[in-house]
């Protein structure tokens, strides 16, 4: 998981421990480091299915609180078209 420098008053910490900060997950980590940079807090992974190993979520999952929090996937322009990329947002 990649976390880019948040230009924010509000700070990774507050991002991690408060779930009505809104979170962004891209799907790479060029996008998130643009979004951080602009104050945006947004988590990237290298691919859509890189969140986890075997189907159990990486320890990284466990730095934030997830209940209650909203959470906005960013995925790449290629979804119409990549079948892959379909299957991993259904899940």
């Amino acid at each position: 998981m990649y976390c880019g420098p948040l230009r924010s008053r509000i700070g990774w910490k507050r991002v991690r421990t408060d779930p009505r900060v809104k979170l962004y997950w891209a799907e790479g980590p060029i996008k998130a480091l643009c979004l951080t940079w602009h104050g945006i807090p947004t988590i990237a992974f290298n691919g859509l299915d890189c969140w986890s190993t075997d189907k159990v979520p990486i320890g990284d999952f466990d730095l934030f609180t997830w209940k209650g929090r909203e959470v906005v996937m960013l995925v790449d322009s290629d979804v119409p078209s990549n079948v892959n990329a379909r299957r991993s947002i259904q899940r």
